[in-house]
C-alpha cells in the first residue's frame, strides 16, 4: 500500500493517513454554540486544515444588497435554511430495502470501515497488462469489498496484485500541504504503458463508500435509527479530513499517470477527488449530508472529536471542491459549458442549497442560460452529436429541477449577477429546454433508436418509436432525414453535413438508409475501442474522399441548398460541404431524392457531384449491426492484403487514440474496372438480423457508369457488436464498396447512384442513363423502370434563364430538378423544382414563378418581444399560405446557409413579412447579423435568400398512380 509521509497504517492491509490535528475537546462548547447561532461558517473556531484562500472566496460571497447588509443577509440565507432542503426522492414503503442495501457496511466495526476508505487521491483508468480484452482501460476489472484490495480482470481472469506484474516503480509528489505522496505502479517498457492497480483498487472502494454513505442517509431518513446516521457522519467526514491532504493527479486512458503540482492551473483530464476537472465536485455526499444534518450524529462526532464537523466536511471538503473547479473559471461560461458541465453545476447548486451558500445557487442559475445559448443551435439541437445532446439536455434538466423552487432570503441580492431569485421554475421560464429536450427525434428511427451520427451510441433508443415517418431536417445542426410511410414500411434516407464542434466525426455529407426496419446502410457511430480511427474517418462513412485523405474538421459545417419535404410524395435534399476539403475541393454537393414507388416501396436517387484532387473514393458500406452479404455484377479478382497504397505503413493500435491509415483496415478486396454502370446488392446473410428487421431484407446499389472506375468490393470492420471488448474488433465485418476514380487535378466527376432497399426481392426491372442534348457538366439524365412504370429523372445545376435540355422520348425540361413518370408511354405523373417547365407531348407541367430570391432586411423574434418569429424583405413574395410548408434557404454574409420554414407571408406596406414555423435565432442590423444560439457569430454582409418554386402533378401521390 502507499501513504502521504505523514502517515502510518492501522492495520496491515489496510492505507490510513494521518489526519489533520483537531481542537481539543473544551473548545467544543464553543464551536457548538457558534453553529446553533448561525454564526458565519467562515469565522467559527479551528475548522481543521486546508482552508487557505476561503477567506477570499467568503468576500467575494457577501455582496451588497437592498435594505439589508450583504453579510446579515447571507447569514439569514444559512441560518433559514431547514434540512433535508433537497426532495428525498425516496420511498418509505421501502424502508426494509435501504436497511438491506447497508448490512454489509454495517456489519464492520466503526475501525474497520474508517481502515478502508482511502484517503488519497484515485486511479479510474487501469488495463491489463496481460491481456488486450476491454477497452479505453475502463471497467476492466471485477472487484469486490470482500477482497476490497484485489481486481480481477473481466476478461482474462488475472487477480492484482501479483507477482508477474509487481508494482515495483514508484510516483511521487507532493500535496497542497508540502507533504510528500507516493505511488506505486507496475510498468511495461515495450507497450510504455502504466498500471496503478493500488490507486484503481482505491478508486472502486472510494466508489463503494460514497454509494453507501448515500444509502446510510436514506436509511436513517426513513427509520431515523441512529446507527446509521453515524456511519454515514463517519464516511462525510473521514473524506473530509483526508481531502486537503489529497495530491493532485493527472490521468487519462494509455497515457502515463502522474503526481502533478498541487497549485492552479489544475490540469482538465485529472484532479484530487475526480478523474477530470467535471468529477471534482462530488455527488451523491452533498444529498447525504443533507438527510443527516439534523440527526445528532454529527452533533455527537463533533464532541467526540473536539471539531464542528459539520464545518469541516462544509468547508475543508464540499467548499474546497467548488474552488477547486471555479480556478478553471469563476463565471458560467467558456470550459464549464461542456457536455459533462451539468453534473458538477447540479453538484455545486445542491452543496450551495445544503449548506446555504446562495451564490453556488446563482452559479447554477447563470449557468442555465449560458448554455442554452452558447451551446445548442436555433434547432434546439447540442452542438457535438444526437448522444452528447440527450446526456447535456437530462443534465440541463437536472440542473433546472435542483433549481426548481428555490427562493433567495428576503432581501438578498446577488453580488455577482445583481438577481433576486425568488420561486424559481426554469422549465416554464426557458421554453427552449422543452424544444432541446426532443430535438433529435426528428432525425431518429422508426424503433426509437438514435440517429448514430458522430459520437452517438447507435444501439440506445432515448425517442419513442412511431407508427409513422415524414421528412425533417434540423437545419442549425446540419442534418436532413428523408422519411415516408408507416409501420414497417417506414423508410428515412438522411443526409448529414454538420461541422466539426467535438466528438465529431469527419464526415460531411454522409448519406445512410433506414428501410425494412432496419439499418441497411449504417454509421458506424460511437466506440472506445481500439478502432476509433476508423469510425471517425471519411473513409468510415458513406460519402467521397477525396485523395484518400480524412475531411478538415477547421470550419467545416456543410451548407444546406435545397429542402423540399413532400412534394405530391416525392422528397429532396441538397447541400454541400466545400469546406471539408479546403483548397482541394471546388465542387463538394450531395443531393438525395425519394421518389415513391407503392405504399411500401421507394428508391433514393443519390447524385454526389464533386471536383478537385486526383482521387475520388465513393464509399457506401452496409449494416453495422449484422451480418450482411454482398454481390456485384461486376466479375471481380481477389486483391492481394488492404487498401493501403505502396509505401503507407500499417501500424496495429493499442487503443482508442492510437492512429493509424484508415484504409488499411478494408480487407479481403476483390477488385474490378469498368466505364459502364453496375450493382452491387447487400443482403442479411442469416435469419437473425437486428431486432425487428425482416431476415429477407436488403438493398441493391446502382452507380451509374461513364468514366473509367476501379470497384473494389471489400470487407471493413462493423465495430458496433465488438464494443467494450478491443479483442473482438475483427470478429465482426461488413461489406464496403469503393468506386475510385483518379484523373488530372482538378478532376471532376459525378457518381450519380440508385439505392433500392427490398423485401424480399428488389422491384426495379432496370436503369439506365440517358443521353441529353444538349450536355452538361455535373448533369444528370437516367431512366427507372419498376412494374409498368418507367421514371425518368433530370438533375442539373442550371440557373435563370433555364435553357431548355431534351431527353430521349419527347421529354422536355428547363429547371434544376424535373421527374416523369410514365405508364405506356402516357405521363402519369409528373414533379419540378426550381425550374419553369417539363413537358411531353400534349402534357406540360410549369411554374410561374420558379424561384423566389432577395435580401432580407430585419427580424423579429417572439422571444425578444415581438408577436412572431419574422423575417421581411422588399422581394415580392405570394401573400397567405402559398408558400406555407417550404423552405427558405438563407446565405449570409459569410457565406454558410441555414433554413427556416415558412408559416404564411403576410404583405405589409410594400414589404413581404415571411412568418416562420419557429424562432430563426437571429438579431438582424443593419449589416450585421448576430446569432442569438450556438455558434453565436457576428456576421457582416447582407442575408440573401432562395425559396425553390415547386410543382406536382397529381398534388398528391404516396404511391403509383
Amino acid at each position: 500500500m502507499y501513504l502521504c509521509s505523514s502517515g502510518s497504517y492501522a492495520s496491515a492491509g489496510a492505507d490510513r493517513a494521518r489526519l489533520p490535528e483537531v481542537s481539543p475537546p473544551t473548545a467544543w462548547q464553543s464551536i457548538k454554540e457558534s453553529h446553533r447561532k448561525g454564526a458565519d461558517p467562515m469565522s467559527a473556531p479551528d475548522r481543521g486544515r486546508g482552508l487557505m484562500g476561503m477567506a477570499v472566496l467568503a468576500a467575494l460571497l457577501v455582496g451588497a444588497v437592498a435594505g439589508v447588509s450583504g453579510k446579515q443577509a447571507l447569514q439569514e440565507q444559512r441560518t433559514r435554511v431547514k434540512h433535508p432542503v433537497l426532495p428525498p426522492g425516496i420511498a418509505s414503503s421501502k424502508a426494509a430495502d435501504y436497511e438491506q442495501a447497508v448490512s454489509r457496511v454495517m456489519a464492520m466495526s466503526e475501525e474497520e470501515m474508517l481502515n478502508l476508505i482511502p484517503t488519497q487521491s484515485a486511479i479510474r483508468f487501469c488495463g491489463c497488462p496481460n491481456c488486450s480484452g476491454g477497452q479505453q482501460e475502463n471497467n476492466q476489472f471485477d472487484w469486490s469489498i470482500e477482497r476490497p484490495f484485489e481486481l480481477r480482470c473481466k476478461f482474462c481472469g488475472l487477480v492484482y496484485p501479483n507477482e508477474k506484474y509487481a508494482a515495483t516503480w514508484v510516483a511521487t509528489g507532493v500535496n497542497a500541504l508540502g507533504e510528500q505522496v507516493t505511488y506505486r505502479y507496475y510498468f511495461d517498457p515495450h507497450s510504455g504503458r502504466d498500471f496503478w492497480f493500488e490507486a484503481h483498487a482505491d478508486y472502486l472502494r472510494r466508489a463503494w463508500f460514497v454509494n453507501q454513505c448515500l444509502a446510510l442517509a436514506q436509511a436513517y431518513h426513513l427509520t431515523r435509527k441512529p446507527e446509521y446516521a453515524r456511519r454515514a457522519a463517519l464516511i462525510l467526514d473521514r473524506f473530509a479530513q483526508a481531502y486537503p491532504h489529497m495530491a493532485v493527479l493527472s490521468q487519462w486512458p494509455y497515457q502515463r499517470r502522474a503526481v502533478v503540482k498541487p497549485t492552479p492551473p489544475y490540469p482538465y483530464a485529472g484532479g484530487k477527488w475526480g478523474r477530470w476537472m467535471p468529477d471534482e465536485v462530488p455527488g451523491s455526499l452533498p444529498e447525504a449530508y443533507d438527510l443527516i444534518y439534523e440527526s445528532d450524529a454529527l452533533d455527537n462526532l463533533s464532541q467526540q472529536q473536539g471539531v464542528d464537523v459539520r464545518q469541516r466536511i462544509e468547508n475543508d471538503f464540499f467548499r474546497a471542491t467548488v474552488e477547486y473547479v471555479f480556478t478553471f473559471g469563476r463565471e458560467p461560461t467558456g470550459i464549464h459549458l461542456g457536455n459533462m458541465a451539468p453534473f458538477y453545476t447540479r453538484n455545486i447548486i445542491h452543496i450551495g442549497r445544503v449548506i446555504g451558500e446562495p451564490e453556488y445557487v446563482h452559479w447554477g442559475h447563470r449557468w442555465v442560460g449560458q448554455i442554452l445559448r452558447d451551446r445548442f443551435f436555433y434547432d434546439g439541437m447540442w452542438c457535438e452529436s444526437p448522444s452528447y445532446h440527450y446526456q447535456t439536455i437530462d443534465g440541463v434538466r437536472r440542473v433546472v429541477a435542483a433549481l426548481k423552487g428555490y427562493s433567495d432570503s428576503p432581501g438578498y441580492q446577488s453580488a455577482a449577477d445583481g438577481l433576486h431569485l425568488e420561486s424559481l421554475d426554469l422549465e416554464k421560464q426557458m421554453p427552449f429546454i422543452q424544444k432541446a429536450r426532443r430535438a433529435p427525434d426528428l432525425i431518429a428511427y422508426p424503433d426509437g433508436r438514435i440517429c448514430p451520427v458522430h459520437d452517438s451510441w447507435p444501439a440506445s433508443r432515448p425517442s419513442p418509436v412511431r407508427e409513422q415517418s415524414v421528412s425533417s431536417l434540423l437545419p442549425g445542426f446540419g442534418h436532413a432525414s428523408l422519411g415516408r410511410g408507416r409501420g414497417a414500411n417506414q423508410l428515412l434516407a438522411q443526409l448529414h453535413f454538420s461541422g466539426s464542434y467535438g466528438h465529431h466525426h469527419v464526415d460531411n455529407l454522409h448519406f445512410s438508409l433506414f428501410a425494412k426496419g432496419s439499418e441497411l446502410l449504417s454509421d458506424i457511430g460511437y466506440t472506445h475501442t481500439k478502432l476509433r480511427r476508423w469510425a471517425v474517418s471519411t473513409a468510415g462513412h458513406n460519402t467521397v474522399a477525396i485523395d484518400r485523405q480524412n475531411q478538415s474538421t477547421k470550419d467545416a459545417d456543410g451548407d444546406l441548398l435545397t429542402f423540399v419535404p413532400d412534394l405530391g410524395g416525392l422528397s429532396l435534399v441538397e447541400a454541400r460541404g466545400e469546406r471539408a476539403y479546403p483548397g482541394r475541393a471546388q465542387v463538394y454537393r450531395r443531393e438525395l431524392l425519394m421518389i415513391p414507388v407503392s405504399d411500401a416501396d421507394a428508391y433514393i436517387v443519390d447524385i454526389f457531384r464533386v471536383q478537385g484532387g486526383q482521387i475520388h473514393d465513393w464509399l457506401l458500406h452496409g449494416s453495422a449491426d449484422a451480418e450482411m452479404t454482398a454481390a456485384c455484377s461486376l466479375p471481380l479478382t481477389p486483391r492481394e492484403g488492404t487498401l493501403l497504397e505502396p509505401g503507407e505503413k500499417w501500424v496495429e493500435p493499442i487503443g482508442e487514440s492510437s492512429g493509424f491509415p484508415p484504409y488499411g483496415v478494408i480487407r479481403q478486396v476483390r477488385q474490378g474496372r469498368t466505364e459502364d454502370d453496375f450493382s452491387v446488392t447487400f443482403r442479411y446473410a442469416d435469419a437473425r438480423p437486428p431486432s425487428g428487421a425482416p431476415a429477407d431484407a436488403g438493398v441493391r446499389t446502382y452507380l451509374l457508369g461513364g468514366a473509367a472506375t476501379e470497384v473494389f468490393l471489400a470487407r471493413s470492420p462493423r465495430v458496433r457488436p465488438a464494443e467494450g471488448d478491443d479483442r473482438k474488433v475483427y470478429d465482426y465485418w461488413m461489406p464496403q464498396l469503393v468506386a475510385r476514380r483518379r484523373g488530372t487535378a482538378p478532376l471532376g466527376n459525378v457518381f450519380a447512384a440508385v439505392h433500392e432497399p427490398f423485401r424480399p426481392q428488389p422491384f426495379i426491372r432496370e436503369i439506365r442513363r440517358l443521353p441529353l442534348d444538349p450536355a452538361s457538366a455535373f448533369a444528370v439524365a437516367l431512366e427507372v423502370r419498376h412494374g409498368d412504370f418507367t421514371d425518368t429523372i433530370l438533375s442539373t445545376l442550371d440557373e435563370p434563364p433555364y435553357p431548355e435540355r431534351r431527353l430521349p422520348g419527347g421529354i422536355v425540361v428547363s429547371g434544376r430538378l424535373a421527374v416523369v413518370r410514365e405508364r405506356a408511354g402516357r405521363v402519369v405523373a409528373a414533379w419540378l423544382v426550381d425550374g419553369t417547365r417539363v413537358a411531353k407531348g400534349d402534357f406540360a407541367l410549369t411554374l410561374e414563378a420558379p424561384r423566389y430570391e432577395g435580401v432580407l432586411e430585419s427580424a423579429t423574434r417572439r422571444a425578444d418581444g415581438a408577436d412572431a418569429d419574422t423575417f421581411v424583405t422588399s422581394a415580392l413574395l405570394p401573400d397567405g399560405d402559398a408558400l406555407a410548408g417550404q423552405w427558405l434557404i438563407v446565405t449570409h454574409g459569410n457565406g454558410y446557409t441555414h433554413g427556416y420554414e415558412i408559416r404564411r407571408v403576410e404583405r405589409r406596406e410594400g414589404k413581404s413579412i415571411l412568418i416562420l414555423q419557429d424562432d430563426h435565432g437571429l438579431r438582424l442590423t443593419g449589416e450585421q447579423t448576430e446569432e442569438c444560439y450556438f455558434p453565436r457569430r457576428k456576421i457582416q454582409g447582407p442575408n440573401r435568400f432562395f425559396i425553390a418554386g415547386t410543382a406536382a402533378w397529381p398534388g398528391s401521390l404516396s404511391a403509383s398512380p
